[in-house]
């Protein structure tokens, strides 16, 4: 008896010292979409109103539009409110995401150029198609995608290809997942970067709207934006809170057609500091991370780029016995199979 009290009483403490939830701080979990294309794009017909449409069909809360550089499409893309999504126009170009323009870049040399002139004007500059990147020498991006959804389907053989459109009539939200694999080399190359700085993790939806066979869209916008989001942590849904808090890690990358992960948590107790994914803080013996799920799903605790610790559970808080970069991922049941369902920024506990 003593025993088992001695057990709840020590239950009791631990949750009371446990990091608050990032809801419990007042913040808000924001859908978005990063890597966007329109009719502004060489390889894109998709009209400002089938993307506001969309937008709300899929229930995203903003979007950085990303369009080739041509005539208008940083000065009359989307900007702004426009129905229930908030709009930020830039570019796709130098193998960058230029994110939140106000003008266009297309006279900048290279990717270090183009980054400079990203952050020249108070931009956010994330490396685009990482995959294809040859130089990782560069200074000053803020963050890079970690997954791609045109670069997930290069792999793809002529009989994937056929698969993929047998299965269309009868199943046609989950063609994507067809050729879905998680992209380990690039998530492998963001940890290296992160043991150096912060490096924001997020997704390229890569939304193009143009791929037609036999006369069905394989690719309609509500799809893509349905399937992979980048969630921001905000105030509310306005301009600064969300390039603010993006800019500070606080997001995650969600696969949402595996569930909805609102609800999603994952902050840090240091010392006298709360931390949200993102922050930043120098280690403390007795630091305590916080993983709160809306369900039970298998959560990999990463640290410096390693599985460190692994549980099936909703709410999860455990001791960072040493410095490290902590991340989570969440893997959940999908179609038969165990997929990767939520990818977190970092907390950073440095020495």
């Amino acid at each position: 008896m003593r025993f088992a009290l001695a057990l709840l009483i020590a239950s009791v403490a631990l949750r009371a010292e446990a990091p608050p939830t990032v809801e419990e701080t007042g913040l808000v979990d924001l859908r978005g979409i990063l890597h966007c294309h329109s009719h502004f794009s060489h390889d894109s017909k998709g009209t400002d109103e089938e993307i506001i449409r969309a937008a709300k069909k899929a229930g995203i809360d903003f979007i950085f539009m990303t369009d080739h550089p041509s005539e208008g499409s940083v000065t009359s893309g989307l900007r702004g409110k426009h129905g229930d999504t908030w709009f930020f126009p830039g570019a796709e170009t130098h193998q960058l995401l230029a994110c939140d323009l106000h003008e266009p870049i297309d006279g900048a040399e290279g990717t270090q150029g183009a980054i400079d002139a990203v952050l020249m004007q108070g931009g956010l500059p994330f490396i685009a198609h990482p995959e294809e990147v040859k130089d990782w020498g560069l200074d000053g991006f803020l963050g890079m995608e970690i997954y791609n959804l045109h670069a997930d389907t290069k792999d793809e053989t002529p009989a994937t290809w056929v698969k993929k459109l047998l299965g269309y009539r009868g199943d046609p939200e989950w063609i994507y997942t067809v050729f879905f694999n998680p992209q380990t080399e690039i998530v492998a190359r963001w940890d290296e970067l992160t043991r150096e700085r912060r490096v924001v993790a997020v997704a390229g939806n890569d939304a193009h709207q143009n791929i037609r066979v036999l006369g069905l869209q394989l690719d309609p916008y509500p799809r893509t934006f349905r399937f992979v989001q980048t969630h921001v942590f905000a105030e509310r849904q306005a301009h600064d809170p969300i390039v603010d808090h993006l800019s500070a890690g606080h997001a995650y990358v969600s696969f949402g057609l595996f569930g909805d992960p609102e609800g999603f948590s994952f902050t840090a107790r240091c010392g006298d500091q709360d931390l949200l994914l993102g922050d930043e803080a120098r280690w403390q013996e007795g630091a305590t991370l916080r993983v709160v799920l809306p369900r039970s799903a298998e959560v990999r605790l990463v640290r410096d780029g390693k599985v460190w610790k692994t549980e099936e559970t909703d709410d999860w808080t455990i001791e960072a016995d040493r410095p490290g970069v902590y991340r989570v991922e969440a893997w959940t049941e999908a179609r038969g199979k165990l997929q990767p369902w939520i990818y977190s920024n970092p907390i950073y506990l440095r020495r």
